[in-house]
C-alpha cells in the first residue's frame, strides 16, 4: 500500500527512468495531515529578511537546496534561474538564467565552484563569484541528487543507479561506479557524502557503499535493509535520506526498511531499527534524529537505535527531514510552516509560516540563523529568539 502522501516512484525499462506515479494524496489509504493546535508561551522567531528565488520548484519534485558558501547562500530554481545572495540582508550579488530547467543544486565543489543538475541529464558549473558558466557536462541519466565536491572532483549520481566523479576544472569523467536498480524505486536519490578520500553513497536496492574518491573503486558495501514482501512495490526500499558521516560512524535510513549506524571504515552494522524514511537523517550530541515516513519525529540513541522520543503532533504534514539549530530541531512542512523542537524530548517550542506552499527541502542552518525556501520560490531567514 501507498502510506505518504508525498512520494513518487519511478520505474526503471531497459536502462531508461520514467516516471509512473504522482501525489498519492488522493487515494483512500491516505491520513489527513494533523491540524496545527496553539502552542502554549511558545518562543519568538524573528524573520531577518524574505526575497523570492523565481518561480521555486513549480510543485515538481525536484531537489533544490540553497547552500552557503563564504558571506553568500546560492539557490535556483526550476526554470533555471540561479542566483546569489549577500547572507546579511538577502540582496542579490548576481543572478543568471540557465535557459534550462533544474532539477538539483546548487552543490559547492572545490575552488567555490556551483554545481546543478539539469532537466536533460545534464551537469552544468558555474563561478560562485559572477556566475559565469565554466563548463557543461552530460550524465548518463536525470541528476536528482545534489552533487556533492570534494579537492579536484565532482561527484553526482543518477537515478539510473550511477555514480559518476568528475574532473572539477573542467566536467571531465574521470570513473564511473555502478549499482542495480530494482524495477521500482523512489523519484528521488540521497546525497553522496564525500569524507576523507571517500566518496559515501546509498542506492536504490537498500544497499550503501563507500569508493574511493579519486578513482571510483569500492572500499566496501553494506544492505541497509534488505528488499521484503510479494509485490513490486512492497520491495522498494531505496536510501533516499541524506546520510551522516562521521569520523567513526555512518547513519543511513531506507523507505519501508531501517535506520542504521554503521563502522565507516569498514561498513560493519552496528545497529538496525525499522522505521520507513525518505527526507534526511541528523546527529547530533549522541541522538540520532529522523522525520519517518508519517511525519513523526524521533530521537534515537546513536550508540543502540533505541528510541528516546517520539513526536506526533506534526503527523502526516509531509515534513522535511530534520536540522540542528543548537538545542533545538527545525523542520518544514507541506503548508509552509518551520517549526522548532526540543532536541530533549521532541515538544514542539515554535513555529513560523514561510507562505503557503510546501517546504520540500531541509531548512539550512549556519550559526543560530534558519534559511527556509518554499516551493513557490520564497526564501527566507529567521533567527530563534533564546530565551
Amino acid at each position: 500500500m501507498i502510506r505518504r502522501w508525498g512520494v513518487f516512484f519511478g520505474a526503471i525499462v531497459l536502462g531508461g527512468c520514467s516516471t509512473i506515479g504522482g501525489w498519492f494524496g488522493e487515494d483512500d489509504n491516505a491520513e489527513p495531515p494533523t491540524p496545527l493546535v496553539d502552542l502554549v508561551d511558545p518562543m519568538s522567531v524573528t524573520r531577518l529578511w524574505s526575497t523570492s528565488v523565481g518561480a521555486g520548484s513549480e510543485g515538481k519534485r525536484v531537489n533544490l537546496a540553497p547552500k552557503l558558501y563564504g558571506d553568500r547562500l546560492y539557490a535556483a530554481d526550476h526554470e533555471g534561474k540561479v542566483v546569489a545572495l549577500n547572507v546579511a540582508d538577502g540582496s542579490t550579488a548576481w543572478d543568471v538564467d540557465l535557459d534550462v530547467e533544474v532539477v538539483s543544486g546548487p552543490a559547492i565543489a572545490g575552488g567555490g565552484l556551483l554545481v546543478l543538475g539539469t532537466a536533460n541529464a545534464g551537469v552544468i558549473a558555474l563561478e560562485s563569484e559572477d556566475g559565469s558558466e565554466r563548463w557543461r557536462g552530460k550524465a548518463t541519466s536525470l541528476v536528482l541528487a545534489t552533487a556533492e565536491g570534494g579537492g579536484d572532483m565532482v561527484v553526482v549520481r543518477s537515478v539510473d543507479g550511477k555514480l559518476a566523479g568528475l574532473e572539477a576544472g573542467d566536467g571531465h569523467r574521470r570513473w564511473l561506479f555502478e549499482q542495480t536498480v530494482p524495477v521500482l524505486s523512489l523519484r528521488g536519490v540521497g546525497t553522496p557524502v564525500i569524507y576523507d578520500d571517500a566518496v559515501y553513497v546509498g542506492f536504490a536496492n537498500g544497499k550503501f557503499a563507500a569508493l574511493r574518491t579519486v578513482d571510483g573503486s569500492p572500499l566496501w558495501e553494506s544492505a541497509i535493509t534488505v528488499p521484503r514482501g510479494r509485490s513490486e512495490l512492497a520491495r522498494v526500499v531505496d536510501v533516499d535520506a541524506d546520510p551522516v558521516v562521521r569520523s567513526d560512524r555512518i547513519y543511513a535510513a531506507s523507505y519501508q526498511g531501517e535506520v542504521a549506524a554503521l563502522v565507516r571504515d569498514t561498513g560493519i552494522v552496528l545497529w538496525r531499527k525499522e522505521m520507513s524514511v525518505v527526507s534526511g537523517v541528523e546527529e547530533f550530541g549522541g541522538l540520532v534524529y529522523v522525520s519517518d515516513e508519517f511525519s513523526d519525529v524521533q530521537g534515537l540513541d546513536a550508540d543502540s537505535g533505541a528510541s528516546l522520543w517520539k513526536q506526533d503532533a506534526l503527523h502526516a504534514r509531509a515534513l522535511t527531514g530534520p536540522v540542528v539549530d543548537g538545542d533545538y530541531l527545525v523542520v518544514g512542512d507541506f503548508e509552509g510552516w518551520l517549526h522548532w523542537l526540543s532536541r530533549e524530548d521532541g515538544s514542539i517550542v515554535a513555529r513560523v509560516q514561510l507562505d503557503k506552499s510546501p517546504i520540500q527541502t531541509r531548512p539550512l542552518v549556519s550559526g543560530d540563523i534558519v534559511y527556509a525556501y518554499g516551493s513557490e520560490g520564497d526564501l527566507a531567514a529567521y533567527r530563534l529568539e533564546r530565551p
